[in-house]
This record gives C-alpha cells, sequence and structure tokens, in this order.
C-alpha cells in the first residue's frame, strides 16, 4: 500500500468514526481524491485543485465536489477558504470537526501524507 492510500482509508475511516460532515482533500493530479473515493466515505468529499482538467474529471465522480483554488499549495489559504465556503452556505456550523488531507510538502506536487482533524470553532479563534 502506498502512502497516499493509506492517508486516505485513515480519513475515511477517522472521519466515519468522529462523524464529520465533510473531508477537504488538496490534490493537484487528483490522485488523493480518487483515493479517498475508493473508500466510499458517507459525507461529501471537498476536493481543491488549480487545474481546470481535473476539476472537469471529478465532476463525474460520486461524492466529490471540486473547487477551483489557484493557490492549493498554501494550506492555511485553504482552510480558510473551506471554513469560510462550508459555513455561509451552511453546510457546517461553526463548532464541527472536518478532515483534511494534504502534503507536508506544499512546495512538492504528488505528497499527500499527512491528515488533519480540524476543529472549526478553534481554528477560527486561533485566525482571528
Amino acid at each position: 500500500m502506498v502512502i497516499v492510500e493509506a492517508v486516505a482509508s485513515s480519513a475515511v475511516k477517522t472521519s466515519f468514526n468522529l462523524q464529520t460532515p465533510v473531508i477537504v482533500c488538496l490534490t493537484e493530479k487528483g490522485h488523493a481524491a480518487r483515493c479517498v473515493a475508493k473508500y466510499r466515505p458517507y459525507c461529501p468529499v471537498l476536493n481543491y485543485t488549480s487545474k481546470v482538467k481535473i476539476a472537469l474529471y471529478f465532476a463525474i465522480m460520486r461524492g466529490i465536489f471540486t473547487i477551483l483554488y489557484d493557490d492549493v499549495n498554501n494550506i492555511d489559504s485553504v482552510i480558510s477558504h473551506s471554513c469560510d465556503f462550508l459555513i455561509n452556505n451552511k453546510l457546517i456550523t461553526t463548532n464541527t470537526n472536518i478532515v483534511l488531507l494534504s502534503g507536508l510538502n506544499e512546495k512538492k506536487n504528488g505528497t499527500t501524507d499527512q491528515m488533519r482533524v480540524i476543529n472549526i470553532s478553534e481554528y477560527l479563534n486561533i485566525k482571528h
């Protein structure tokens, strides 16, 4: 099993155990989001990418919703955008956990090797 497969399966299991309403996935090539979809999470996957071709590919996949975002390599920016997007569209409340998949090395593509559980209210308090 490669690292991205292990992280994806762990993210889906963690999401199920914590009953999180969404999994946020940062991907450039789409491999991480495909791996998450393979394990059939019960909640939707919010996929961030900067490539239109990848976004169109995921338009036909079950449970994956893609957001085109130019600065995918800036994890803090993506977390802020996803929190704002989810709260403004009333998809989550402020006292909610989400699961985030990203790469530890932000500058190198294809390195999804990190899973985080983020509490929205704690993150928004730290941010402001």
